[in-house]
């Protein structure tokens, strides 16, 4: 029978009958040909033939399709059932819902941080790079490179086919409106390039910009060309006034823009929170004499060579440089390589992990409560199940239709609970790290929804797993409709496994409540701490004097102690209180 046969089910239902009742007028036709009469050849013939309609469900159980059948009919039953029940119903749905909800949101914050692939060509070839001094391990785990080792290492062949170096840079963007504070980043002339990132307009830097007087271009985030410039597509080939600065635009950064901010890439190499202008490195005589060790470094690996052979390549040459330096160092560097993953994700792994294992429990403890009130619902239909065996209904059919119902109530739920996490995803990305931006990539996707629905799928049989072997089980269909109450499938067995449930439920419930005062105790302890110094209604400034006015630090002290000055005497009026001036300190850094 083909597959097309359950959509032509009258046409097959009528070719069956009729070649039964051909059969069966054969056999009443060979009787009358014996000599026996119409009416007696007609009785003896059905009594040989047997059930027509029991052969009719032999031969529907024998098509392919009829489990999809059985499947609808099993579907259209548990709704019936369920909207007889809507309080009961209710109750599973958002039980549910509110399980599935969680394990969504998180589910999807794990995935945008720990499991999508980063926006780079072969991202599992790119590493950061770290320099290590075993001596002085106790001071600071690893240091960042100096412009001279990243200069050293790209003029020598490694393992590595590009490098690419950045660092943090602070910017003022002044004129076309009111001043604006950005972060920025100072990268090698092939940084878009190393990363496999295309520039939405205009092109990127090239390699003769990285020489001085020719570095003053940038290439601009297009969230900053849209909200500054809006989208102006002239404004590739203008200049721009950044820090007192003309820097020629020569392009725009695509939408999907993903580096490093923050500490993420090391702890001394801060960038802000997001980078909006990028500017090439182009090291000053100056730069190049002193040694600062403030330049992220991103290496990435050529195809098919192993990451420890090149790490020993830029360990022997940087040791080799430095000892030409200064001859009397006897300190071995050490660099270590950094999976460019682990700089995204690596701090926050753990956290997502046990907030991940959290809402997993978090479920367990629905699932086991929906267990519990359908052993329940199996009880009160003893007498139905009881009737529906001794007409011939096989207890397969009955665990079917029990397994369907709490899979039904769980993909509901599970529906709910989609949409539940596409909120749920949003504060758990607002109220998490600033400076991983992977959480803004959590969304309602594919991943998100493949995974709620399988996460309903499972819940629904495990839900129903129990209550429906329990109704499997039951007892003889006579001693059900016999005794017509909740012993025939809600005896003292029922009983056992309800208290099993209710047991692991509360120990489900306690550990999440036990861990979550835990949090909260420690929570309320550090905000409760003496921090030595008096917090409240106290406002902190930073500023960042650029330009040619504010080039020398004498400018700079000068800037501040006016604008200390001119904040004491702005009037204040707390609560009606006139006696009294804001107080305004100041704590200047060279």
């Amino acid at each position: 029978m083909s597959w097309d046969s359950w959509f032509k089910r009258r046409r097959w239902e009528g070719r069956m009958d009729a070649e039964f009742r051909f059969h069966l007028e054969s056999q009443i036709s060979d009787y009358v040909s014996q000599g026996l009469s119409r009416e007696e050849a007609e009785l003896r013939a059905r009594r040989e033939f047997g059930s027509v309609e029991l052969a009719k469900d032999e031969c529907r159980d024998e098509r392919p399709v009829e489990w999809l059948d059985h499947l609808l009919r099993d579907v259209r039953y548990a709704c019936r059932s369920l909207r007889r029940s809507r309080a009961f119903a209710a109750a599973a749905v958002l039980t549910i819902a509110l399980g599935i909800g969680a394990n969504t949101a998180i589910f999807s914050v794990v995935y945008a941080v720990l499991l999508k692939p980063l926006p780079y060509i072969q991202p599992e070839q790119v590493y950061s790079v770290e320099i290590v001094i075993p001596e002085r391990r106790s001071q600071f785990s690893s240091l960042p490179v100096t412009i001279q080792v990243y200069e050293e290492w790209r003029k020598t062949s490694t393992a590595f086919a590009a490098m690419s170096a950045l660092i943090p840079w602070e910017c003022v963007l002044t004129g076309g409106g009111e001043p604006e504070r950005l972060g920025g980043a100072r990268v090698s002339a092939n940084f878009f390039s190393f990363l496999g990132i295309r520039i939405g307009r205009g092109r990127g830097f090239s390699a003769d910009e990285e020489q001085l007087g020719k570095e003053r271009v940038a290439v601009i985030s297009d969230s900053l060309w849209r909200r500054r410039y809006g989208a102006d597509p002239g404004l590739i080939g203008r200049s721009i006034e950044v820090n007192g600065e003309s820097l020629l635009v020569v392009g725009i950064a695509p939408p999907s823009m993903l580096m490093p901010t923050g500490a993420l890439l090391h702890p001394m190499v801060v960038f802000g929170p997001r980078i909006d202008v990028w500017k090439p490195i182009a090291p000053t005589k100056n730069e190049l004499q002193n040694e600062s060790w403030d330049h992220g470094l991103l290496v990435r690996l050529r195809p098919g060579e192993n990451p420890e052979h090149g790490r020993q390549q830029l360990q022997a040459t940087l040791n080799t440089f430095i000892r030409a330096q200064e001859p009397g160092i006897k300190t071995e560097l050490i660099p270590q390589l950094v999976p460019i993953r682990e700089v995204y994700a690596g701090k926050v792994r753990l956290r997502l992990l046990l907030i991940l294992a959290a809402a997993a429990l978090l479920l367990l403890t629905a699932c086991t409560n929906i267990a519990n009130l359908f052993l329940a619902r199996v009880a009160s239909r003893a007498t139905e199940f009881a009737t529906r065996i001794a007409l011939g209904a096989g207890r397969a059919r009955i665990l079917s239709q029990t397994l369907t119902e709490t899979t039904l109530v769980a993909i509901l739920g599970g529906g709910l609970g989609a949409l539940i996490a596409a909120f749920g995803k949003d504060l758990l990305a607002a109220y998490g790290p600033d400076d991983v931006r992977l959480l803004a990539g959590a969304g309602l996707n594919l991943p998100m929804f493949v995974f709620a629905m399988a996460a309903s799928l499972v819940t629904g049989i495990l839900c129903g797993a129990v209550p429906g072997w329990q109704a499997y089980q039951g007892k003889d269909a006579a001693v059900g409709i016999q005794q017509g109450s909740r012993s025939a499938f809600g005896g003292g067995r029922a009983v056992r496994f309800r208290q099993v449930l209710v047991g692991v439920e509360m120990a489900l419930g306690t550990a999440l409540l036990a861990s979550s005062g835990l949090l909260l105790h420690s929570f309320v302890k550090v905000m409760r701490a003496d921090r030595g110094y008096q917090v409240e209604r106290v406002l902190a400034v930073e500023l960042s004097p650029s330009g040619r006015r504010y080039g020398s630090a004498e400018n700079r002290v000068a800037l501040y102690r006016e604008l200390v000055e001119k904040v004491r005497t702005i009037p204040w009026n707390p609560r009606g209180r006139r006696d009294q001036r804001p107080s305004c300190h100041c704590w200047i850094v060279r």
